[in-house]
This record gives C-alpha cells, sequence and structure tokens, in this order.
C-alpha cells in the first residue's frame, strides 16, 4: 500500500501556489518578501516556508538537506526545547528521521547541549563539568616555570579593557610564557539588564567579535572555561555551550590558540617525575562580583581530599587578594619578624576559630603583591592598614568566623559582630629559676615571654602594672618609653586575653601609653573610621588555621591571612573598566592581569609559588608603568 502523502495546511497551499505564480509570471522581485507580504509574515519566516514548500512540491520528503544549514538547524533547536522524537520532529518539518538526527549530531559537535534518552532528544540547559585533566608532563621539578592568568574580560561590552588585554600578552610573550588560563566571563553575554551596553549582540556575533579582538601572540595558547553567568547565559537560555561553539568557530578561522576545556571548571595536571599537582581552573559564581567577598575561601575549604588542588585561579570575583602593609609584623617562636626575615614552613601563632585559643601553626607561604590599594582605618583605639577586602576574626550569635570589614553588620536581632582582638595563648616551657640580674638584658624580654607558662605571663603583666600601670575612671594603662619591654608588656597582655589599644605618646615626653580594655574585642564600626587610601606593596602569609598575629603600629591584633588548606589560589581581578560599577561604593576595582611563578620537588609537591599582579586603576597609572606604558603608546 502506497504511503500517504502529508496533508498540507492551508499556509503551506497559498505558499506553494505563491512560488508557481512566481515562476510562471518571471517576476522581477524577490520571492521571500512577495511571500512574506502576502502572508504578513516576517522574511526569515517566509524563507522557511518556501523551504518546506519547495521540498514537498519536489515529490519527495526531504531533498539535500545540509545538517549545518542555520535556517533547518534554528527551526530543529526551535522544535526539541522540550523532549521530544525525531520522527516527530521529521512529521512536523515534513522531512525524514534521519535527516533531522543528521542536524542534531551536527549541533552536538558546534556546541548545542543534546540530552539524549533512548529515542527522545531534548535541548539542554547545562553542560556537565569536565571531569578529566590536562597532563602536562614536565622535567622542572628542578626550576620555576611561569603561566599568565587572565579573566572576566567582558568582551563586547562598553566597558572592556583591550588596552589591558594586549598590554597583558605583550608582558606574557616578553617573559617567554606559552600557557595562559582564563577562568572564565570573557565575553559579555546578553541578558536583560547589559543589552544596552554591548558592543555586539547575539551568539554569533558576540562569538565573532571574541575571535577577532581576543589577543594573539606566536606561541601562546590560552586554556578558558565558561563561567555560569555571562556567557553561560546563551547556555542557559539557548541550550548552546559557548566556549566549544568559540572554540570551533576560531580554529575554522586558523586560530588554534584558543582551547576550551569545559564549564566552570578544568583540572592541568603538572607531572612531575615521581608524583603531580594539580592546577584548578574555576569559576566560582554564586554571587555578584562586585561585592567584596570571602566566598573564594569557602571554596577553597570545600574541597575534599582526594579533590583538593595545590593551586586554584579563581574567576568571578573582579578581586585579588587579602593583604597588609609591607611594615605589618608576624610573630614566630622566635619573635616578631618581617615578611623578608621568614621562610616556609616556620612557626607562627594563630587563632584557632574552633577553640577561640592561640595555636602555633605552619607557615605555608609568603605572598607578596605590587602596589595595590591599601585602607588606613583609624580611631582612639585601633589603627590598621589593610586592603578593603582583608579578612578580620569576628564573632557573633556566639559563632567565630573569616570576613572583611565590609562584610559583617547588625542582624535583625540587633546582634553586633565584635572583631576579636586578643585569645589566650599557649603556654611555654617555663623560664624556670633565673637571676634578677638575667631580666637586665632587655633585647631578651620577648623570648622569655614566649617561653612563660600562661601563670608566668600573668604575674609579669601584674608586676608591670603595679610598678608602670594608671587608673583613669574604669580605663587602665600602662606606660613606657618604646622598646624591648614595652613589647614584652603587650605581648604578654595580649596572651592572656587582654587587648590592647593603640599606643601613643604622653605630651612632653618620649613616654608610650597604652590603654588595657576590659573585653579581648572591639566593636565593628571601627569600619566606619576610614582615614585615607593609597597605593602600596602588601603582602599576606598563608597558615595552617587561615590566621595569624600582627603588629602594626606598635600594636598586636588577629588577622586572616590568604587562603588556609596548603592550597595556593589566585584570584584573577578583571579587565573590565568598573568605574560604573563601583560608584556608588567608591571602591577601587582590582583591574588588571597576573602572572604566577611555582616550583615542584621530584615528588610533584610545590615549594614555590609567587604571584604577581599588574594592577591597572586608571589610564595615567598603567601608562606610567615602566615597560608595559611603553609598549601601550608606541602601539
Amino acid at each position: 500500500m502506497a504511503k500517504d502523502k502529508p496533508r498540507l495546511d492551508e499556509q503551506t497551499q497559498e505558499v506553494i501556489r505563491l512560488i508557481r505564480l512566481h515562476n510562471r509570471t518571471g517576476s522581477a522581485g524577490v520571492l521571500r518578501e512577495e511571500v512574506a507580504s502576502e502572508l504578513g509574515v516576517t522574511v526569515w519566516k517566509a524563507r522557511k516556508l518556501i523551504t518546506q514548500a519547495e521540498t514537498i512540491m519536489a515529490g519527495i520528503p526531504q531533498v539535500g538537506i545540509d545538517p549545518s544549514d542555520p535556517l533547518f538547524r534554528s527551526e530543529v533547536a526551535r522544535r526539541i526545547k522540550k523532549a521530544t522524537t525525531a520522527a516527530k520532529v521529521a512529521e512536523k518539518m515534513h522531512s525524514t528521521e534521519e535527516d533531522v538526527m543528521a542536524v542534531v549530531d551536527d549541533m552536538e559537535e558546534r556546541g548545542y547541549i543534546i540530552q539524549r534518552r533512548g529515542s527522545t532528544v531534548q535541548l539542554g540547559k547545562s553542560a556537565e563539568q569536565s571531569s578529566g585533566s590536562i597532563v602536562i608532563a614536565n622535567h622542572f621539578h628542578d626550576k620555576p616555570i611561569s603561566f599568565g592568568v587572565i579573566a572576566d574580560m567582558h568582551l563586547c561590552s562598553k566597558a572592556e579593557r583591550l588596552d589591558v588585554m594586549n598590554a597583558a600578552y605583550d608582558e606574557f610573550a616578553a617573559r617567554g610564557i606559552t600557557t595562559v588560563f582564563c577562568p572564565g566571563n570573557y565575553i559579555d553575554g546578553e541578558c536583560r539588564f547589559n543589552t544596552h551596553e554591548l558592543l555586539a549582540h547575539g551568539i554569533a556575533d558576540q562569538c565573532q567579535y571574541a575571535i577577532d579582538h581576543w589577543p594573539a601572540r606566536p606561541g601562546i595558547k590560552t586554556y578558558f572555561v565558561d563561567g555560569d553567568d555571562h556567557e553561560g547565559w546563551f547556555q542557559q537560555r539557548e541550550g548552546i555551550e559557548f566556549g566549544r561553539f568559540l572554540m570551533l568557530e576560531a580554529q575554522a578561522q586558523g586560530r588554534e590558540d584558543l582551547v576550551y576545556m569545559g564549564y566552570m571548571e578544568a583540572d592541568f595536571e603538572l607531572k612531575a617525575p615521581e608524583g603531580k599537582a594539580i592546577v584548578k581552573v574555576i569559576h566560582a559564581g554564586g554571587g555578584s562580583s562586585y561585592a567584596f567577598s570571602y566566598a573564594s575561601q569557602k571554596l577553597v575549604e570545600s574541597f575534599q581530599g582526594g579533590e583538593k588542588p595545590a593551586v586554584c585561579i579563581i574567576g568571578h570575583y573582579h578581586k585579588q587578594e587579602y593583604c597588609v602593609s609591607l611594615d605589618s609584623e608576624i610573630l614566630t617562636q622566635h619573635g616578631w619578624k618581617r615578611y623578608d626575615n621568614i621562610k616556609r614552613g616556620n612557626r607562627v601563632l594563630g587563632y584557632n576559630l574552633e577553640t577561640g585559643k592561640l595555636e602555633w601553626t605552619t607557615l605555608r607561604n609568603i605572598n607578596i603583591t605590587p602596589p595595590t590599594q591599601l585602607d588606613y582605618y583609624e580611631n582612639a583605639k585601633f589603627a590598621v592598614n589593610c586592603t578593603p577586602d582583608h579578612k578580620w576574626v569576628w564573632e557573633q550569635n556566639g559563632k567565630r568566623f573569616l570576613a572583611p570589614m565590609s562584610d559583617v553588620g547588625p542582624k535583625a536581632d540587633n546582634t553586633r559582630p565584635n572583631l576579636i582582638q586578643a585569645a589566650h595563648g599557649p603556654d611555654g616551657s617555663g623560664i624556670g629559676k633565673f637571676k634578677y640580674s638575667d631580666f637586665l638584658d632587655k633585647e631578651l624580654a620577648i623570648d622569655r615571654v614566649l617561653r612563660m607558662t600562661s601563670g608566668e605571663r600573668k604575674a609579669f603583666v601584674f608586676g608591670l602594672m603595679v610598678g608602670e600601670g594608671t587608673r583613669a575612671h574604669k580605663t587602665l594603662s600602662f606606660a613606657q618609653n618604646a622598646g624591648p619591654v614595652n613589647d614584652a608588656f603587650t605581648l604578654a597582655a595580649f596572651m592572656e586575653g587582654i587587648a590592647t589599644g593603640k599606643p601613643y605618646l604622653i605630651q612632653d615626653s618620649q613616654t608610650l601609653r597604652t590603654s588595657l580594655f576590659q573585653k579581648p574585642y572591639r566593636d565593628y564600626r571601627i569600619r566606619e573610621s576610614l582615614i585615607k587610601s593609597s597605593n602600596e606593596r602588601t603582602w599576606c602569609p598563608t597558615t595552617d588555621l587561615g590566621t595569624w598575629v600582627m603588629k602594626q603600629n606598635g600594636q598586636i591584633t588577629i588577622t586572616g591571612n590568604c587562603f588556609p588548606r596548603n592550597v595556593h589560589c589566585v584570584q584573577a581581578g578583571c579587565t573590565q573598566d568598573q568605574t560604573r560599577f563601583m560608584r556608588k561604593r567608591k571602591l577601587a576595582a582590582h583591574v588588571g592581569f597576573c602572572i604566577v611563578t611555582l616550583q615542584q620537588d621530584i615528588k610533584g609537591s610545590i615549594t614555590r609559588f609567587s604571584p604577581e599582579f599588574f594592577p591597572f586603576w586608571d589610564r595615567g597609572y598603567y601608562l606610567n608603568r615602566d615597560g608595559i606604558g611603553e609598549r601601550l603608546q608606541s602601539g
């Protein structure tokens, strides 16, 4: 029995009539425009109707279908947004099941997310995260290696910074770097709230714009991942994995330097002769990138044993690291030390968030950055110089946590966060028997305090307060000339949970007066006492506890550090002008890029990790940078 011809609807019959009329009269007009005018549809819709009608007029279901035909592909994509079968789609399009599946297969190769369950197909909204890793076999366990990091470029946005991107790749090329990592948001995507701030619209145009403007330098390959926002919007809305689509289009145009690694994250395995280290490139997501955040800290802490990387390169936050000024000292088992007088493996004093006590912990890394924004906070009792997003130790509702000053405030029940500034320290070995004359060697005062037991520290503080202490109303204070005795007193008080204020000179004398507080914490409103901001080099340690004891401006305090858990992290900043986003909070964004230098031992463990940041605050700043500014001006 012969197969019945498909029934034609009135619209299709009218299109066939118009085609035949057009051919018979030899009309000089454009057929699709004539059909669009007669039927009252768009020219794009008329073109699709003509294609279907000509197929039917040929007397066979479908002739010469090209799976890569964008017209046919877009129609298939529309029909498989909900789960369906190829047979149903073929019936609707007067085609064959084989041709529909050929189009679906071609779509999948081009970056569309196709979900297959039995005989059904559906356009997906989320790609699977990559489960494998790129193995970089190397022999650099005895020498350092460097790679570039650039992120959140937001190409196609009117706020893009192509000058910074080109400066970055010029610097990479000048350093001989061949590998660059990008943790996402390389385009601005398209959504209802940014559509008027775009230079290019739609998947095809933004893809081509990225290919045309992403810097290419001989010998450099860029490995990138997709974020769940911006380029991820296309995925959620149109069901296309934009990164894969971009890489294939770039390859078709002769660019082999852009390598897509997957959705949200990718692992790179640095393989040494007897071991390995994992570099994880990840787009963090989950919150506004325009708010100071410590979410990346939580991200690192969430990694479980087997999946914990040695290096984590994080995109999305538009921020870099958390640091303090170079004059800040850290307390080691041998006293106060500057950043240039310590080394990895030293034992330093930190604060245990779980127990609420001071403990000796291991120094894992020493992070030093080039000039960055430093904010100076000061009131009558406290003074500190730190980056805006530096983390501090807080207590609120009985819970202790790390957060920048800008991230804390009263809760709905009006409970206020307290900035913890002192805690009880561990017992030392004890000073044992001694001669009174031993204490005349004042240079050893700090060392003796570190060897004291808690009882000995209390007696030491009590004795000095009896001799040099005063009371004014309810405030106790200690007066002493600047030097080792004053330093020993404030350290002993600190390790007994007594917070001290900012020391100040008594009028017309060389004597410092230091206040002792009744409670070991301060009010959170110190953040409202911002005095000034400046650009300076900074540093911050990495410890196992995630905290350390710092002395700055003669004052001892507890503070957070750059990422605990022995994971070396880089927040990559961004290469997008942030002025329009930041003006209400008057914050300086971390616009720029970085170069990371690391070294492994023969077992693959990271023995050196040095991120170098290149901040671009405004045009005047970066044009004056040595080397980079000259290349920008000449190029």
